[in-house]
Protein backbone atom coordinates (compact mmCIF):
# COMPACT_ATOMS: atom_id res chain seq x y z
CA UNK A 1 0.00 0.00 0.00
CA UNK A 2 1.09 3.29 -0.87
CA UNK A 3 0.40 6.91 0.79
CA UNK A 4 -3.05 7.55 -0.97
CA UNK A 5 -2.75 11.27 -1.57
CA UNK A 6 -5.52 12.14 -3.36
CA UNK A 7 -7.75 10.31 -0.27
CA UNK A 8 -6.29 12.63 1.62
CA UNK A 9 -6.29 15.78 -0.26
CA UNK A 10 -9.91 14.91 -1.29
CA UNK A 11 -10.83 14.50 2.96
CA UNK A 12 -9.47 17.81 3.71
CA UNK A 13 -11.13 19.49 1.30
CA UNK A 14 -14.30 18.16 2.46
CA UNK A 15 -13.44 18.73 5.71
CA UNK A 16 -12.85 23.04 4.53
CA UNK A 17 -16.37 23.03 3.05
CA UNK A 18 -18.16 21.45 6.09
CA UNK A 19 -16.13 23.83 8.36
CA UNK A 20 -16.18 27.41 6.53
CA UNK A 21 -18.07 26.14 2.99
CA UNK A 22 -20.97 28.51 3.94
CA UNK A 23 -18.44 31.83 3.80
CA UNK A 24 -16.99 30.96 0.48
CA UNK A 25 -18.20 31.95 -3.00
CA UNK A 26 -19.55 29.02 -5.25
CA UNK A 27 -18.28 27.24 -7.95
CA UNK A 28 -20.26 26.53 -10.55
CA UNK A 29 -22.97 28.31 -8.26
CA UNK A 30 -23.23 24.84 -5.92
CA UNK A 31 -20.08 23.83 -4.56
CA UNK A 32 -17.99 25.42 -1.83
CA UNK A 33 -15.16 27.20 -3.60
CA UNK A 34 -11.99 24.80 -1.74
CA UNK A 35 -9.37 24.00 -4.29
CA UNK A 36 -6.10 21.85 -4.19
CA UNK A 37 -3.05 23.70 -5.65
CA UNK A 38 -1.54 23.08 -8.83
CA UNK A 39 -4.63 22.31 -10.68
CA UNK A 40 -5.64 23.43 -13.97
CA UNK A 41 -8.73 25.34 -13.37
CA UNK A 42 -10.13 28.95 -13.21
CA UNK A 43 -9.56 30.54 -10.30
CA UNK A 44 -12.87 30.79 -7.94
CA UNK A 45 -14.29 34.25 -7.56
CA UNK A 46 -13.20 35.81 -3.50
CA UNK A 47 -13.37 34.02 -1.32
CA UNK A 48 -11.92 31.08 -1.64
CA UNK A 49 -9.64 28.44 -0.03
CA UNK A 50 -6.63 26.52 -1.27
CA UNK A 51 -5.18 23.17 0.07
CA UNK A 52 -1.89 22.34 -0.14
CA UNK A 53 0.64 18.89 0.73
CA UNK A 54 3.95 20.83 1.61
CA UNK A 55 6.30 17.97 2.78
CA UNK A 56 6.14 14.08 3.47
CA UNK A 57 9.25 13.75 6.26
CA UNK A 58 9.71 10.00 7.74
CA UNK A 59 8.77 10.33 11.49
CA UNK A 60 11.23 7.71 13.15
CA UNK A 61 12.94 6.09 10.40
CA UNK A 62 12.53 4.44 7.52
CA UNK A 63 10.92 1.17 9.38
CA UNK A 64 9.22 1.64 12.01
CA UNK A 65 7.56 -1.93 12.01
CA UNK A 66 7.63 -5.22 10.88
CA UNK A 67 5.88 -8.65 10.81
CA UNK A 68 4.16 -11.19 9.89
CA UNK A 69 0.42 -10.52 8.87
CA UNK A 70 -2.75 -12.63 9.56
CA UNK A 71 -1.97 -13.84 5.90
CA UNK A 72 1.54 -15.09 6.60
CA UNK A 73 3.03 -12.33 4.59
CA UNK A 74 5.62 -10.16 5.76
CA UNK A 75 4.42 -6.50 6.16
CA UNK A 76 6.78 -3.34 6.72
CA UNK A 77 5.55 -0.50 7.78
CA UNK A 78 7.11 3.75 7.94
CA UNK A 79 5.37 6.30 9.92
CA UNK A 80 5.05 9.51 8.55
CA UNK A 81 4.17 12.73 9.28
CA UNK A 82 2.68 15.40 6.92
CA UNK A 83 2.67 19.00 6.11
CA UNK A 84 -0.72 20.63 5.30
CA UNK A 85 -1.04 24.24 4.46
CA UNK A 86 -4.87 25.58 4.26
CA UNK A 87 -4.59 29.63 2.23
CA UNK A 88 -8.13 31.47 2.21
CA UNK A 89 -7.79 34.30 -0.37
CA UNK A 90 -10.43 37.41 -0.41
CA UNK A 91 -12.47 39.53 2.25
CA UNK A 92 -12.53 38.17 5.84
CA UNK A 93 -9.27 36.20 5.09
CA UNK A 94 -8.17 35.77 8.68
CA UNK A 95 -11.15 35.21 10.16
CA UNK A 96 -12.04 32.55 7.56
CA UNK A 97 -8.68 30.79 8.38
CA UNK A 98 -9.32 31.00 12.33
CA UNK A 99 -12.61 29.38 11.62
CA UNK A 100 -11.17 26.52 9.89
CA UNK A 101 -8.03 26.02 12.18
CA UNK A 102 -11.05 26.11 15.22
CA UNK A 103 -12.39 23.34 13.23
CA UNK A 104 -9.75 21.19 13.48
CA UNK A 105 -10.10 21.50 17.66
CA UNK A 106 -13.79 19.54 17.96
CA UNK A 107 -13.15 16.13 18.21
CA UNK A 108 -15.83 14.36 15.48
CA UNK A 109 -13.70 16.20 13.22
CA UNK A 110 -10.41 14.38 14.26
CA UNK A 111 -11.89 11.18 15.11
CA UNK A 112 -14.07 11.53 11.19
CA UNK A 113 -10.31 11.79 9.98
CA UNK A 114 -8.79 8.91 10.94
CA UNK A 115 -11.91 6.86 10.82
CA UNK A 116 -12.42 7.89 7.32
CA UNK A 117 -8.78 7.67 5.77
CA UNK A 118 -6.39 6.51 9.14
CA UNK A 119 -4.94 9.73 9.82
CA UNK A 120 -4.12 11.91 12.61
CA UNK A 121 -4.04 15.48 13.46
CA UNK A 122 -1.10 16.09 15.73
CA UNK A 123 -1.22 19.99 15.61
CA UNK A 124 -2.61 23.06 14.02
CA UNK A 125 0.26 25.97 13.70
CA UNK A 126 -0.25 29.60 14.21
CA UNK A 127 -2.26 31.71 11.46
CA UNK A 128 -0.43 33.98 9.49
CA UNK A 129 -1.36 37.45 7.07
CA UNK A 130 0.11 37.03 3.82
CA UNK A 131 -1.58 39.38 1.23
CA UNK A 132 -0.62 39.45 -2.37
CA UNK A 133 -0.25 42.25 -4.06
CA UNK A 134 -2.04 41.51 -7.46
CA UNK A 135 -1.05 44.45 -10.23
CA UNK A 136 -2.53 47.57 -8.42
CA UNK A 137 -4.07 46.28 -5.40
CA UNK A 138 -4.21 43.59 -2.54
CA UNK A 139 -6.00 41.09 -2.05
CA UNK A 140 -6.18 39.60 1.72
CA UNK A 141 -4.88 36.44 2.16
CA UNK A 142 -4.39 34.19 5.37
CA UNK A 143 -2.80 30.97 5.81
CA UNK A 144 -2.25 28.04 8.30
CA UNK A 145 -0.48 24.49 8.36
CA UNK A 146 -0.62 21.89 10.08
CA UNK A 147 0.97 18.74 11.11
CA UNK A 148 -1.09 14.80 10.52
CA UNK A 149 0.51 11.60 11.42
CA UNK A 150 -0.08 8.99 7.98
CA UNK A 151 1.05 5.39 8.36
CA UNK A 152 2.57 3.38 4.91
CA UNK A 153 3.04 -0.58 5.15
CA UNK A 154 4.17 -2.37 2.49
CA UNK A 155 3.36 -6.26 2.17
CA UNK A 156 5.90 -8.36 0.54
CA UNK A 157 3.19 -10.77 -0.74
CA UNK A 158 6.36 -12.83 -2.93
CA UNK A 159 7.38 -14.71 0.14
CA UNK A 160 5.05 -16.73 2.62
CA UNK A 161 6.01 -17.21 5.98
CA UNK A 162 4.40 -20.10 8.17
CA UNK A 163 5.03 -21.01 11.43
CA UNK A 164 4.41 -24.46 11.64
CA UNK A 165 4.92 -25.15 15.84
CA UNK A 166 6.37 -23.44 18.82
CA UNK A 167 7.07 -25.71 21.94
CA UNK A 168 8.85 -24.28 24.80
CA UNK A 169 10.14 -25.11 28.27
CA UNK A 170 12.41 -23.25 30.15
CA UNK A 171 12.14 -20.44 33.19
CA UNK A 172 11.78 -17.02 34.11
CA UNK A 173 13.52 -15.03 36.59
CA UNK A 174 11.48 -12.76 39.17
CA UNK A 175 13.80 -10.06 39.08
CA UNK A 176 16.08 -9.21 42.18
CA UNK A 177 13.85 -9.56 44.83
CA UNK A 178 12.87 -13.27 44.85
CA UNK A 179 15.53 -15.51 43.00
CA UNK A 180 12.92 -17.82 42.52
CA UNK A 181 12.43 -18.87 38.78
CA UNK A 182 8.96 -19.24 37.43
CA UNK A 183 8.16 -22.30 35.20
CA UNK A 184 6.67 -21.53 31.66
CA UNK A 185 5.46 -23.65 29.05
CA UNK A 186 3.95 -23.06 25.02
CA UNK A 187 2.61 -25.26 22.93
CA UNK A 188 1.48 -24.16 19.79
CA UNK A 189 -0.10 -27.22 17.32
Amino acid sequence: MAIDYTAILNRFVAVAVEGVGSQLSLIDGQYPAVIRSRQDAPKPDYPYVVLDILNTSQEDGWLSHEGIDENNNLFYTTRYQMLLNYTVYGDNAATIANQLEGFFRLERVRDSITNDIEVGIVQTNPISSIPQLLADKYVEAAQFSLVANVSDTFTDTSVETVIEGIDLDGELARGNEDPSPIPFNITTP
